[in-house]
């Protein structure tokens, strides 16, 4: 019995026509360098690059990584449903407002290729509250200031003057 070659088909294929912002998108990866690993997300690894951007040096690249190869329906519709809630996250940093952008990191853009799906935003050196917590306890005061801190956070998505963003996945660990 012969065995045919596997079918594959392009993740781009499944993305909606103008449901990205074509203004962002990076369109090669070729001068962006992986360095490390510095999360785990819902949909794929989160990773440190190194970016040729001179304002923008370090960035933190969100992946969506599959493998295209003989997906069956119900794969592909799972997939595709991972795909639209990472647009979806996508289009929500791209409707935040300049002079909002001291509340969230800032969007660098997004790569869009056959087998993955990244989003660039600024890298936050001092990575999240949880990495802070198991190196020391934190002290009551600053306990308060990051509970404060959370809580303007929240308000202030609920309460943004361009469309109401509810963060469905608000952790320590973020990264």
């Amino acid at each position: 019995m012969l065995r045919t070659k596997s079918r594959q088909f392009d993740l781009e294929s499944l993305v909606p026509e103008n449901s990205i912002d074509e203004a962002i998108r990076i369109s090669s990866l070729g001068d962006w360098s992986k360095k490390e690993k510095v999360g785990q997300g819902t949909y794929g690894n989160v990773w440190r690059y190194a970016t040729p951007i001179k304002e923008t040096p370090v960035a933190a690249g969100k992946h969506l990584i599959v493998k295209l190869f003989d997906l069956n329906e119900k794969e592909k519709t799972d997939l595709k449903a991972r795909e639209d809630k990472f647009i979806a996250e996508l289009n929500t940093l791209r409707k935040i407002p300049s002079a909002f952008r001291e509340y969230f990191v800032h969007l660098i853009g997004y790569y869009l290729g056959c087998e993955e799906l990244v989003i660039f935003t600024e890298y936050m050196e001092n990575g999240s509250i949880k990495g802070q917590i198991l190196d020391n306890p934190l002290d009551e005061v600053t306990a308060l200031k990051y509970i404060f801190q959370t809580t303007h956070g929240v308000h202030f998505l609920h309460n943004l003057p361009v469309a109401r963003i509810v963060h469905l996945d608000i952790k320590y660990s973020q990264k």
